[in-house]
């Protein structure tokens, strides 16, 4: 609220969304930046920063609008909440929240907060989800980050509902958010203290603002517009290698074809300034304690030591060797295959989202021929397949395409009115 005290969002579901999310991230960054000192006077500082907010408060808020927020549509978004709220509130028992989510920052909270533990390189990662689980444990118990990731989930959730909402009929939301809220991978991320929604969440929020990006078209909030998602991409990046994608898919969607090339030009410089400078104070601090800023990978490219490069190599195989089926026809068969069966990843998406799938590519296949290349249903085609990639070349674990099936879902909804919202 204090660093957007200037900037009018069109709905206040959207600013209730990126105050949200830039008050996470910015909290991430100083607890990065001065480790434990934060954790005992976090309660403190935030109440003193919620009555600062209130002093700045706009004068003329946007209404809330509710009797359209919360109606049939967000339906299948409860009864998921209400299915998956037990396990949110119960203690971890997922291995990744045993072996490092969890176990990093209670060892952390045992130190400065910020160490590199020999025996447990994933603590070299990143780790923007690491530094708010600290924070969390600290202030709320052990119970606290699977509670958190339970309203990251949410604002996903909400994030998809907002823009598919405006053009789309009834039965046609309940349908995409069903199939989103409900497949397997976002049930499984959102009700555990992983990273995931970290990185979704941030690019759902950057995804709102991109198809927003009308309302943003003076000089001033264009550029405003650049900083911001330049922030939350950078906070994507930040909490593991897997959401560096987030930066370029994002800048992607921020083309806009009304705006003079040059200011187009300015908005790509702001954004990756504003991502790049964010993302790499989290790079730094791995960096500055091994010397290789992607510990516990591409030891190769930082340092000649025979056992550190075997160490890399073994989780470079961890990552990419376990999953999948290997060759090009994964790459061809794996949007597929992961609609149908889990045998060959960690999970499936869920038969609902092989129509989703079909209308993706029919889509694409017609926006490639009418050469509409700068519409956002096929940037959103487009930044999919760019996150699929990706995904393919990194590691084939079906929660890391949360991120893909968000965008895919946005691009596939059948919008009655897309023209006439985006004019609007």
């Amino acid at each position: 609220k204090i660093v957007l005290s200037g900037i009018e969002f069109r709905r206040p579901l959207t600013a209730l969304l990126i105050k949200f999310l830039l008050g996470l991230d910015l909290i991430c960054l100083a607890g990065l930046l001065f480790g434990g000192k934060i954790d005992s006077i976090f309660l403190i500082l935030l109440i003193l920063l919620s009555a600062l907010s209130w002093t700045l408060r706009s004068k003329n808020p946007s209404k809330w609008n509710f009797s359209s927020l919360f109606n049939l549509s967000l339906l299948p978004l409860l009864i998921v909440a209400i299915l998956i709220m037990g396990r949110a509130f119960c203690p971890p028992t997922g291995l990744d929240e045993l072996v490092y989510q969890l176990a990093v920052p209670l060892r952390w909270l045992e130190g400065r907060g910020t160490e590199i533990f020999p025996d447990n390189p994933y603590s070299a990662f990143p780790s923007l989800s690491g530094m708010a689980f600290r924070i969390l444990i600290a202030n709320g118990g052990l119970l606290s980050p699977r509670i958190f990731v339970f309203l990251l989930w949410a604002a996903t959730c909400l994030a998809l509902y907002s823009v598919i909402s405006p053009g789309s009929s009834k039965i046609a939301k309940i349908a995409i958010m069903t199939a989103f809220s409900a497949s397997f991978p976002v049930l499984m991320a959102g009700s555990s203290a992983y990273s995931e929604f970290f990185i979704a969440a941030n690019f759902a929020g950057a995804l709102v603002l991109a198809f927003e990006k009308k309302s943003f078209e003076r000089k001033n909030g264009i550029i405003c517009l650049a900083l911001i998602c330049g922030i939350l991409a950078g906070a994507a990046a930040s909490v593991k290698m897997t959401g560096l994608v987030v930066i370029p898919s994002v800048c992607l969607l921020l083309l806009y074809p009304a705006l003079p090339k040059w200011r187009n030009w300015a908005v790509s410089f702001v954004f990756f300034a504003a991502a790049g400078f964010f993302s790499a104070v989290f790079y730094l601090r791995p960096y500055l304690l091994t010397g290789n800023p992607f510990y516990p990978y591409f030891a190769p490219l930082f340092t000649g030591e025979k056992s550190l490069i075997e160490m890399s190599a073994y989780h470079h195989a961890a990552g990419s060797l376990k999953y999948g089926l290997g060759g090009i026809s994964e790459f061809l068969l794996s949007p597929v295959l992961l609609c149908f069966v889990s045998d060959f990843f960690d999970g499936y998406l869920g038969f609902q989202f092989f129509p989703i799938l079909v209308v993706a590519i029919v889509l694409f296949i017609k926006k490639f021929k009418d050469k509409d290349f700068f519409s956002f249903r096929f940037q959103c085609l487009f930044v999919s397949l760019l996150l699929y990639c990706f995904w393919y070349i990194s590691s084939r674990q079906s929660r890391f395409l949360i991120p893909c099936a968000l965008a895919l879902a946005i691009a596939a909804a059948p919008l009655r009115r897309w023209a006439e919202i985006m004019k609007r």
